[in-house]
């Protein structure tokens, strides 16, 4: 399956979709399904990052609907996300283009920053998480 999600730490507070290949809107809502089951248990939010680096480099069709459907019925217990892309590719120039105008329309629901390495998405989870706890 082109869209596979685990924990991405031991005491579940990240969790990673990995998006490889040829892929759908339709596997991401599976993938979804299976999250919300893991929020549904917890009682705290959980932080996001999407890794496409070994996607197709494409977004698949109703790109923006599809976005749109995911942020509007985002679980209560979602948190922040990073997108881990590709910095070599044109889609990424794309890709972050949508999702700021995505998050411009919708920017109270979703909290979410652009990586180029796995390590980057989490060091930047770190400083949010550290910046929601000084509040």
């Amino acid at each position: 399956m082109p869209v596979t999600v685990h924990w991405d730490d031991e005491i579940q507070r990240t969790i990673v979709y990995v998006i490889d290949g040829n892929w759908t809107w339709e596997e991401v809502f599976q993938a979804r399904a299976q999250v919300n089951a893991w929020l549904d248990d917890m009682t705290r939010k959980a932080a996001f990052i999407f890794d496409t680096r070994t996607s197709n480099g494409r977004l698949p069709p109703n790109a923006l609907a599809s976005i749109r459907t995911l942020i509007e019925q985002a679980h209560p217990n979602a948190g922040p996300a990073v997108f881990v892309v590709n910095p070599k590719t044109f889609t990424r120039a794309l890709m972050i283009d949508m999702l700021k105008l995505v998050g411009k329309l919708y920017r109270a629901r979703w909290n979410f920053m652009f990586a180029n390495s796995m390590e980057e998405a989490r060091a930047l989870l770190r400083v949010r998480t550290a910046e929601n706890a000084s509040v």
